[in-house]
This record gives structure tokens, sequence and C-alpha cells, in this order.
């Protein structure tokens, strides 16, 4: 997640990133409207209180049979939190981004992280980080889990 985070931070400047942080310390004047929100922590958001736009970032690994439902998952999940910042006028995007744990990366990715940059050579080594990060992270778990069932 650091990976695109900085690629955000590189991308858009002039706005406000938040990483890993509750939406109420970032819109704190709007506190009170996500008390009944259960998903209210995003990984990555950067805003434009100026212009009221909001982007949100959402990275998941997951098994690559299941990056459509891992998507749709992460979009019902966040269609709350974007109401709510949508009736306080803000126009906000969800980005959602999803790579699996044997390296395949789902379509919309190109798209989203286009959205951000327009230096191809650097999308492609985003992605490519991302996904070989996801392989060896899953590699990972998958011997500690191993070992544990082994003697």
């Amino acid at each position: 997640m650091e990976i695109v985070a900085k690629f955000v931070k590189k991308s858009v400047r002039g706005w406000c990133l938040h990483v890993d942080k509750l939406c109420s310390t970032v819109f704190p004047t709007l506190a009170d409207d996500f008390v009944n929100l259960i998903h209210k922590k995003p990984d990555i958001q950067f805003v434009d209180h100026v212009s009221k736009k909001c982007f949100i970032v959402e990275v998941t690994i997951c098994y690559d049979l299941y990056l459509e439902f891992a998507y749709n998952t992460k979009i019902e999940r966040y269609e709350p939190l974007i109401e709510c910042l949508g009736k306080n006028g803000y126009d906000v995007e969800l980005m959602v981004l999803c790579f699996g744990s044997l390296g395949s990366v789902r379509y919309n990715v190109w798209n989203c992280l286009r959205k951000l940059s327009n230096d191809k050579t650097y999308i492609k080594d985003v992605m490519k980080w991302c996904s070989v990060s996801a392989i060896i992270g899953s590699n990972y778990v998958w011997r500690h889990r191993v070992k544990k069932l082994l003697p």
C-alpha cells in the first residue's frame, strides 16, 4: 500500500493525502455523519477541501479466481461512505485496485492509475511491484500455514 500512496502523492499535488485514517479525522466537520457507518477507514484518501473533490483508493489482494468478487465487495462496502460524503457536497470517486495472489491484476487497475498520472512507465512499474509483492506475501502466508499443519 505504501507504493500506491507514494504514487498518489507524486501524482496529485496540492491535495491532502491520508493513509489508513478514519474519515472523522479527514473530515472533522462531518464526524457526526460517520457515526452510523461501519466501514469508514479506507486505505488511501486524498481530498481537496476547496473544490470538494475526494478520491478513495482501496487496495485488495485475493486469490485470482475471486478478483471480481473482491472488487464488488469493496464497492458495496464503501457505498454508504460515498453517499454520506456526496450528501455533504463532495464529489467522490472510489478506485478499487485488485491484485491476485498468483500475480494477476484486475483490468480496471490500469484505468484507475491512469486517472492519477500520464507516466505509463511509472504506472507499469507500480502495477508490477504490487503484483510481485502480492505473490511474495501470499507465498509467505502459505508456507507459514503449511509449517503449522505439518510437523
